[in-house]
């Protein structure tokens, strides 16, 4: 009889350390005393091992036939030593005979530990397998453990994987020790172990990190994102749409003074912008929400089977609708699958007559006042997206005053900024930079009414 002492204990730590279920640890040990056996003797058909896992004793059993004269010893047994032994069967029968021997040589106790070794590998290569694969399209916390010249070692718990180049996010340096989140894209299972593909820079990131700050999108469906276009680094435009009514999406997904939005921008760790519009069935007014923070005077469809719109801005606005390096329009096409063509409004004026189009949009205005929701909630989400998640590129943002500033936080274009306040009863120079207490009254004005829209939005269970 073989005797493995504290085998629970064994098999306890394996399962804490590697989980490794005792029945594997068993089967494993089982299968390597066979093979330990087979090196010593020669023998593995018709041998097997039998392993007590709660005493830890175990047994190599082997079948053989009973015959008169015994030929060959590993395989036969004779009728006289079936019965000295008190074994039943008779000549032709076959009978399982405890042949454990005393003790193993040096080779045959390597070849049982190589056994063993590689069953608690494969065991933990399928363990990382099935626990990651769970986790394919979702977000994993993990540390950056070096830097392996152009790409970074995560550290995923179970597994390390490797954030190329091409997923991580550009101008983002990280560092050993850095905690960030990855989404885990893919995970392929081979002989070195499982491969895990992780990404900072695709969209499904950006949307994840969404689903973790807006509980409304994950666990309610209160709000889908319906479109997405990315360029990381740069600039990224999300079109979401609110099933409820009483509940504005773009304010939903902005948070209370910006809180939800300054978290997902944190967690992209850079300059990154992200801008937040309401999607609409209407392709004339998704374009319009698409092309912002630039303001858009209309838009024409040129072709519906092509997919081709032009889009008309004001001077002013023209180099904020393209955006730096084309990005904004850039991302206005991936996000609506429109392809887009710019006109300011005095070369629309030049061109109008020789235009081809299928629909002149004469009352965007009134398009867009439709897409907003019903609700209360509406102001105060429109002061809040323009707030946080409405931002001009940094050449034009440098170009803003504090009153410009303030317009735009409010929903307002500069120059219709001063009448409204003037009916607000708030007075101010436009050729005077701003005061504290001017700032004050202005954000007073506005104060009271933001705050009933806030309890409004609560109440339909926005945060």
């Amino acid at each position: 009889m073989i005797l493995i002492k504290d085998l629970k204990k064994i098999a306890a730590q394996l399962k804490a350390e590697r989980s490794i279920e005792l029945g594997d640890l068993v089967g494993a040990i089982e299968k390597s005393l066979v093979a330990a056996y087979a090196r010593n003797y020669g023998q593995m058909e018709g041998v097997l091992s039998v392993l007590n896992a709660e005493t830890g004793e175990c047994r190599i059993i082997a079948t053989k036939s009973i015959v008169d004269a015994v030929n060959d010893e590993t395989i036969e047994i004779s009728i006289e030593q079936v019965r000295a032994e008190g074994l039943l069967g008779a000549v032709g029968d076959t009978v399982e005979v405890d042949v454990t021997p005393e003790s193993f040589g040096r080779v045959a106790i390597q070849a049982a530990k190589n056994v063993i070794l590689q069953m608690i590998n494969e065991s933990e290569k399928a363990y990382v397998y099935d626990k990651f694969k769970e986790k394919i399209g979702q977000l994993v916390n993990g540390v950056v453990q070096r830097v392996e010249g152009m790409n970074y070692l995560v550290n995923l718990g179970d597994v390390e994987a490797t954030l190329t180049r091409r997923d991580q996010i550009p101008g983002e340096t990280l560092h050993s020790g850095d905690h960030v989140r990855v989404f885990l894209s893919d995970i392929t299972l081979t002989n070195r172990g499982p491969i895990l593909r992780i990404s900072r820079s695709c969209p499904e990131f950006l949307i994840e990190l969404f689903k973790l700050e807006v509980p409304e999108i994950k666990e309610k469906n209160i709000i889908e994102i319906k479109a997405i276009a990315r360029d990381a680094g740069m600039r990224s435009k999300v079109a979401v749409y609110s099933n409820h009514q009483d509940v504005g999406a773009v304010g939903t997904c902005v948070g209370h003074m910006g809180t939800r939005i300054q978290n997902i921008l944190k967690a992209l760790s850079n300059e990154e912008k992200v801008d937040i519009l309401n999607w609409s069935v209407d392709p004339i007014a998704f374009i319009a929400n698409s092309m912002k923070p630039a303001t858009v005077s209309k838009v024409l469809i040129t072709s519906s089977d092509s997919k081709t719109a032009i889009v008309v801005v004001p001077q002013d606005q023209l180099s904020l609708a393209i955006g730096k390096k084309g990005v904004n329009v850039r991302l206005a096409v991936r996000l609506t699958g429109w392809k887009i063509d710019i006109l300011s409004e005095e070369k629309y004026a030049e061109e109008k007559d020789s235009l081809s189009v299928e629909a002149v949009d004469s009352s965007l205005t009134a398009r867009l006042e439709n897409e907003k929701p019903s609700g209360s909630a509406s102001l105060a989400d429109n002061i809040r997206a323009e707030l946080a998640s409405s931002q001009a590129d940094d050449d034009e943002e440098d170009d803003e005053t504090p009153l410009s500033q303030l317009a735009h936080m409010y929903g307002f274009e500069p120059n219709e900024f001063v009448s409204e306040l003037a009916k607000r009863s708030v007075t101010v120079n436009e050729s005077q930079p701003l005061d504290d207490a001017t700032i004050a009254k202005i954000r007073a004005a506005f104060n009271q009414e933001d705050k009933a829209c806030v309890v409004d939005k609560d109440s339909t269970g926005d945060n």
